[in-house]
């Protein structure tokens, strides 16, 4: 059975929400030294393997799911497109509909 950009949009995210879970849970067992643990450690580290040093560069299927989990560690802009769609898009770009 083929699998559709859009079920592998909603696979993708569900599987940066459980890390996301993981990362919140160190967090939380640092208490009030987890926030430097985010911002200090895990953004940068996320960062790096997502590849977003080079801004004009789109994200290849490798990126992708760094990206997906970089995107889900803030909180969301009012009307930002949901991290879903986005998903969907770049995978529609990079392997086709």
């Amino acid at each position: 059975m083929p699998v559709t950009n859009e079920q592998l949009a909603e696979l993708l995210v569900g599987i940066a929400r459980s890390q996301k879970a993981i990362i919140d849970a160190v967090a939380q067992h640092l208490g009030q030294n987890g926030n430097a643990f985010r911002m200090g450690a895990v953004v940068p580290t996320l960062q790096g393997y997502a590849n977003v040093a080079n801004h004009h560069a789109p994200p290849t299927l490798h990126d992708l799911p760094t990206r997906i989990l970089l995107q889900i560690q803030g909180t969301p802009r009012p009307g930002a497109q949901p991290v879903e769609d986005w998903v969907e898009q770049q995978l529609a770009r990079i392997v086709g509909p």
